[in-house]
């Protein structure tokens, strides 16, 4: 057998510096070293961890997933979701798909976020709380 070597790269968050952790891999055979993302070492796994993060918090609702076959259609919807359907904020509102393959589709941006402010505007006015009915008294 081929001794181990690996390299384990991890932010710095409490769960990746304990010192269980530590013991842990220290324990294992083999060569194995941790490293802290922009500490250590210059590369981050920060783009793949927002990724992580946002399954988490907005598609994979432990209380609605009950077996392994509800989690992988889960998955399968948030990888679609995320590439194909879902603009992000940092490619200018485009999906990672249409960067791919550099077919993006022409947005008027400015118009399409006057017409959202007109809209939000209407909401507004027809979807008062009654907190504010409370300082009229």
């Amino acid at each position: 057998m081929r001794p181990l070597n690996l390299e384990i790269v991890t932010d710095g968050g409490p769960e990746n510096i304990h010192h269980c952790l530590n013991d842990y891999i220290s324990s294992l055979i083999g060569n194995i070293k941790k490293s802290i993302a922009l500490k250590d070492i210059i590369f981050s796994n920060s783009p793949a961890e927002a990724k992580n993060k946002t399954f988490k918090s907005y598609y994979a609702n432990p209380k609605e997933i009950e077996n392994t076959k509800q989690l992988k259609e889960t998955i399968i919807y948030f990888v679609k979701n995320f590439n194909d359907e879902r603009p992000a904020k940092v490619l200018k509102g485009f999906t990672p798909t249409e960067i791919y393959s550099n077919i993006k589709p022409i947005f008027d941006f400015v118009m399409l976020r006057q017409k959202d402010a007109i809209n939000r505007k209407e909401s507004n006015k027809n979807n008062c709380c009654k907190a504010c009915d409370m300082i009229n008294i």
